[in-house]
């Protein structure tokens, strides 16, 4: 099985640039849900926009139904204990929400897993006025054990895969503004 703690790190990473470089962006919009195999179902929700951020999360325990506001100013560092994974695999199935991801993953035989789905996109400008939209849509699986390559489900993704969803860092370019001169 592939593992992809690098681009696990490196989408991590992505987000903190987007939250710490806010005047960077026309418009940076993010999302990051994080189910957890102790029961906790993390929500974080971002937007950069006009030079300013702002974000919320939101800390669901699964086993005893209750919710609170969860520290969106250090969502870091609760994304990071999915590291503590002994493998990590990139899905690539057609289902979107992280529970769903989560039923998927479990009924072909992978319990115990954890699932960390990302979602951002960036708008910004070029300097020659053309738009560029910037999409990471990910969605890692965490492993408490790598699995043999034979027993590899199908919603996991190897590397020589490439999916017309499921991304890091792919980008739209919109087409050049038309100037209309005088005369």
């Amino acid at each position: 099985m592939d593992d992809f703690r690098s681009e696990f790190f490196d989408t991590i990473q992505d987000l903190c640039d987007i939250a710490e470089g806010a005047a960077q962006f026309d418009q940076a919009v993010w999302k990051a849900e994080y189910l957890t195999r102790s029961g906790h179902w993390y929500n974080y929700y971002g937007i950069v926009r006009g030079g300013k951020a702002a974000s919320i999360g939101h800390d669901y325990d699964c086993r005893t139904g209750i919710s609170h506001d969860a520290d969106a100013h250090t969502f870091v560092f609760t994304l990071l204990d999915f590291a503590t994974n002994d493998a990590i695999a990139s899905y690539c199935g057609g289902r979107y929400a992280a529970t769903d991801i989560m039923e998927e993953v479990e009924t072909s035989g992978l319990r115990s897993s954890e699932v960390l789905r990302i979602g951002v996109e960036v708008r910004e400008r070029l300097a020659c006025g053309r738009a560029v939209m910037t999409v990471t849509d990910f969605a890692f699986v965490g492993l408490l054990q790598d699995i043999r390559e034979g027993l590899k489900p199908r919603c996991l993704s190897s590397r020589e895969q490439v999916s017309p969803k499921w991304c890091r860092g792919r980008r739209f370019i919109g087409s050049a503004p038309q100037f209309v001169g005088n005369g």
